[in-house]
């Protein structure tokens, strides 16, 4: 599998062509069993919307500078037309590439309230040696590029609406729900401890808090049950942590009929 990356920004090229090529010596098998190959290729600060569109068969991912605020200003003022480009081509395959923001500091991010509605993610430029794969790979799997669908168990999800379908019947799922049932999933049957969950919704960008996580986990269990009839609860263990099982559907039990010419079966011969 290839992964394009585009960098706008100087230092960022440099900065994820390391990461990158640390990540391989490490580990040449990032994603399931598919040896990733990694393109980074600078592109100039500024909208061209031709640079933010790939094929689905072509994974690309955009990662900005986040520092200057004029840029992102200008970027999301331009959404538009990269807004019409897609609903116009005549290549439905064509989609938009998601963008992770990288910030010098946590100062600088905290200058944001709220991400822009055009970024997938965000991390640190300390932490791109640690976070890159995952954070690229999370971003892919979040939107329509990478994969259109996923198939766990009886469930099917769409990332591009965060969509769950069940024997033909759907629901749709907020961020933080979806975030959680995406690791419920890949982890069916197995105990998820309170550390995982918080390491997870701390990696997807979201509050961390206990309270936080309670309220989503709350909701995503309505919406399993309701939706699958229970036949996939979401059941706390006391002291453990939280566990997403399958029930089997159970078999209706076969009853012999008696045989013809009596009630109660054949008679044994006198």
């Amino acid at each position: 599998m290839k992964i394009h990356l585009k960098a706008m920004g100087d230092a960022l090229n440099a900065s994820l062509e390391a990461a990158l090529k640390a990540e391989s010596a490490d580990s040449p098998v990032a994603a399931g069993k598919d040896e990733i190959e990694w393109q980074v290729s600078p592109i100039a600060r500024g909208f061209v919307a031709a640079e933010w569109v790939c094929q689905q068969t072509s994974p690309t991912v955009l990662v900005i500078d986040a520092d200057d605020h004029v840029l992102i200003r200008s970027l999301q003022a331009a959404q538009g037309a990269l807004h019409h480009l897609v609903n116009t081509t005549r290549y439905p395959a064509v989609v938009r590439c998601p963008v992770i923001l990288v910030f010098t500091s946590a100062v600088t991010l905290a200058q944001w309230p709220h991400l822009p509605e055009f970024a997938a993610d965000w991390m640190l430029v300390k932490s791109i040696k640690d976070e890159a794969v995952p954070r690229i790979l999370g971003a892919l799997r979040k939107t329509q590029v990478l994969p259109v669908s996923q198939h766990h168990a009886a469930l099917t999800l769409i990332p591009a609406t965060r969509t769950m379908i069940y024997e033909n019947t759907s629901a749709r799922l907020t961020p933080a729900e979806y975030t959680l049932l995406e690791l419920f999933l890949s982890n069916i049957g197995s105990i998820i401890s309170l550390q995982e969950l918080v390491q997870t919704f701390r990696a997807s960008g979201k509050s961390a808090e206990a309270n936080n996580i309670r309220v989503a986990i709350y909701q995503l269990r309505l919406k399993l049950d309701t939706l699958t009839k229970s036949q996939m609860p979401l059941t706390s263990i006391y002291r453990q942590g939280y566990c997403l099982r399958q029930k089997l559907k159970s078999k209706p039990m076969h009853i012999p009929m008696p045989s013809t010419g009596s009630r109660y079966g054949a008679q044994s011969s006198v």
